[in-house]
């Protein structure tokens, strides 16, 4: 039953943009409220056949939550047919939040790109010689790398195979400056076009 939804669903959708959510999750709910979450399902019942994918990533039992977030999804309104085409695939998080959260977002996604570029997963090893080129490049990178030398920042292979396929995303969930602007800065160093869908982040 579930395969003959699932190859239905890909007949019947036309669209070329994923949906990508970001722990939109009970754990969370204190963040968003029932009416978001209610109003959320209701909206995807209905629109998730716009989309080429909904690929739904959360916080699951390796970090510590144990969220039952498809039944909490059902609960909240998601109808069954559409819970059964969702990719529902668990992350870890905080890969760059130490410049992230001290408020320097672009100068973070700056360095994510030329680590990206130039092949490196993780400023821990980084040599001066390489600080030089980073800097010499995205002269801004300069302003965290006291912070990268500290708390490391690393790209996250995992999480980059999840979304390297895609070619253009809708981005819902949160937090709006933490694990979603992650998830955002690593569309972008893949080069996928990507917007928000305001009502639905947190």
């Amino acid at each position: 039953m579930i395969i003959h939804r699932f190859s239905s669903f890909l007949n019947e959708n036309t669209g070329s943009t994923s949906l990508v959510c970001v722990d939109i999750q009970p754990a969370f709910k204190s963040s968003f409220g029932t009416k978001f979450i209610t109003d959320f399902t209701k909206w995807l019942n209905t629109s998730v056949n716009d989309y080429a994918e909904v690929l739904y990533l959360y916080n699951g039992e390796r970090m510590g939550w144990n969220d039952d977030v498809q039944g909490w999804l059902l609960d909240m309104g998601l109808d069954e047919e559409v819970l059964d085409v969702i990719d529902f695939k668990e992350k870890d998080y905080g890969w760059m939040r130490a410049p992230i959260d001290k408020g320097f977002l672009s100068e973070t996604e700056s360095m994510i790109i030329w680590m990206h570029n130039n092949n490196i997963e993780s400023t821990q090893r980084m040599t001066d010689a390489q600080w030089d080129d980073a800097i010499k490049e995205y002269p801004v990178v300069s302003k965290i790398k006291d912070i990268c030398e500290v708390d490391p920042i690393y790209i996250p292979k995992d999480v980059v195979n999840m979304l390297k396929h895609i070619k253009k995303a809708d981005c819902v969930g949160g937090h709006s400056e933490e694990c979603l602007a992650e998830i955002e800065i690593l569309l972008t160093m893949l080069g996928t076009e990507h917007k928000r869908v305001n009502k639905f982040v947190y």
